[in-house]
Formats: C-alpha cells, sequence, structure tokens
C-alpha cells in the first residue's frame, strides 16, 4: 500500500509543480517588463522625447540597440552597461529575462 501511494504521488506533483514553476517565470517576466516600461519613459524625458535605439532589424551592423548588446548571447552581458537604459535599470537579469 505505502509503495502504491509512493508511485503515484509523484506522478500527481510534478505537473502541479511545473505549473507554479511556470506561473512564476512568468511573473519574474512582467516584473521585468514594468521596470522597462518606466526606464524608456525616464530617458525620454531626459533626451527631449527621443527613446533610445531600438529599431533593431534596420539597424548597421555592429551597431548596439536599446540595450547595448549588438547579439543576444552570453558572450555580450558585460556590454549591457552601455546600453541606454542601464542608467534607469542597472540589472543586467532585467534585460536578459525580456529577450527570452
Amino acid at each position: 500500500m505505502v509503495i502504491t501511494i509512493i508511485t503515484i504521488l509523484p506522478a500527481i506533483l510534478f505537473p502541479v509543480f511545473a505549473q507554479a514553476r511556470e506561473r512564476a517565470r512568468s511573473t519574474k517576466c512582467l516584473s521585468n517588463l514594468r521596470q522597462l516600461g518606466p526606464a524608456f519613459r525616464q530617458y525620454a524625458e531626459d533626451h527631449n522625447g527621443y527613446l533610445p535605439f531600438i529599431e533593431l532589424g534596420r539597424k548597421p551592423s555592429g551597431t548596439p540597440d536599446w540595450t547595448g548588446l549588438t547579439s543576444a548571447t552570453a558572450e555580450a552581458l558585460p556590454v549591457l552597461r552601455s546600453g541606454g537604459l542601464f542608467a534607469y535599470v542597472r540589472s543586467e537579469e532585467v534585460y536578459l529575462m525580456s529577450q527570452r
């Protein structure tokens, strides 16, 4: 009886834990986006209404985008500090989570 319960219990709990983990990721992503929204607004207020460079599809090769990255690879992480918004949101994790 105990062995039966032990084998059934994980089958019931694994989907519950997976759903909770996905909800936590969604909440974290939403939190990151809520930080970026005011950062864009503050940047625009400080730069005469202009937003940082965000036309990712039309930027010249090698030109950093608003995050300071030329690509979303892990090797480019230190470049985040040169991005237009980094002065407003100083957490690298916020930018990386929003790009995934």
